[in-house]
């Protein structure tokens, strides 16, 4: 008489999977293809904030006290000489080492070479997923054309800009926000593209400069086209702005002259339709060459913003605040550390590897037959 089998079900195995840490679950994806899908498709609730600085990028845990504990995360090749995260999607960072870059997940250590030199001063730059082909795409924005690397096809595709625009960066170190497959930069439009270049500045008529208005470049990475979003109305001509992404939306974040703030949020991006998410108003104990730069939006609709000084390049301080629409309220964080950073940016757990990039759907057919 055969003993009976008896087969621990899936839920439960997956249950026990979870609660393992990151660097276990990426070694079990080798055990079967339903476990690798299971563990490539794994997403975490929580969020952790990096902090990037020309040396170092650390993890960012906010304690009750008030207080901000830093953990360094070790890259895993060299250090350049000035370090710069310029993209971020789905868990998985780009950051450039001198002739080339790595695509690398901080959580399991995992990364991937790229061939994708450095960036200069007038370019952007931005990571996205294609769900139509499960491949991340590093772009590069330069003065003329935008380039579209492919990891899974190690291939690069140059696309031209039929506009004449330029960069609107309040603050340093920004890149370009991913949204469901799409990637969005502040701009500048100053029309067509009817004038020159001559040693990468661009020669502008009067009747250019009139047209010139802020707006966002989209970036669909399925369909490999541009658009240009406009402001909501009530930011004027050029306000000054950056972007959030709020919950797969795009949010913006317009920034007065008094010291509030004001954030919108994208309803419907077909009609470029816009509601008013929140206004922040100044923290009046702040010194009048401070200001509030918001960073992240947390899941209970709380901002986190970072203390900035106005008249010294924007740089950052070790202050934060967080700040509660509900109840109006602000609370402080200081930093312990003396470093001094320039990126915040909000990192979303994942176990992606970025060297193992294949079709999510061909893996599970291949496991249902």
């Amino acid at each position: 008489m055969k003993q009976k089998k008896h087969r621990i079900p899936n839920d439960i195995i997956f249950g026990m999977l979870s609660k393992l840490p990151a660097k276990s679950l990426v070694r079990f994806k080798s055990v079967c293809k339903l476990w690798r899908s299971f563990v490539t498709d794994l997403r975490y609730d929580s969020h952790v904030i990096i902090f990037s600085s020309s040396s170092s990028i650390q993890s960012v845990f906010f304690q009750e006290s008030g207080s901000i504990k830093l953990v360094p995360l070790e890259l895993p090749v060299k250090s350049p000489l000035f370090l710069k995260v310029v993209g971020a999607c789905d868990g998985l960072l780009c950051v450039p080492i001198s002739s080339q870059s790595i695509l690398w997940n901080p959580w399991t250590g995992r990364y991937k070479i790229l061939p994708i030199p450095e960036t200069w001063s007038f370019e952007q730059f931005g990571l996205g997923y294609d769900r139509s082909t499960n491949d991340y795409k590093t772009v590069r924005v330069k003065l003329q054309d935008i380039q579209i690397y492919s990891v899974n096809n190690n291939s690069l595709k140059t696309l031209p800009l039929p506009w004449l625009i330029d960069f609107e960066s309040v603050h340093w170190g920004t890149f370009g926000i991913s949204i469901n497959g799409a990637l969005h930069w502040p701009i500048v439009f100053f029309g067509n593209v009817k004038t020159t270049i001559k040693s990468f500045t661009w020669e502008f008529t009067p009747a250019t400069l009139e047209k010139q208005c802020s707006c966002i470049l989209r970036l669909d990475l399925t369909h490999q086209q541009c658009r240009l979003i406009h402001l909501p109305d009530d930011l004027g001509h050029q306000p000054k702005f950056e972007l959030l992404d709020f919950d797969g939306r795009i949010c913006v974040v317009h920034y007065h002259d008094e010291g509030h703030i004001d954030m919108w949020i994208m309803e419907n991006l077909e009609e470029q339709d816009w509601s008013k998410l929140m206004s922040i108003p100044r923290l009046e104990e702040l010194h009048s060459d401070d200001y509030l730069s918001p960073d992240f939006i947390n899941k209970n609709g709380e901002v986190m913003m970072n203390i900035r000084r106005k008249y010294r390049n924007r740089q950052r301080t070790n202050w934060f605040c967080l700040y509660k629409p509900k109840k109006k309220t602000f609370k402080r964080y200081e930093i312990e550390t003396s470093k001094r950073f320039y990126q915040v940016i909000t990192y979303a757990k994942s176990l992606i590897s970025p060297g193992q990039l294949l079709p999510r759907h061909e893996e599970r057919l291949v496991e249902a037959s």
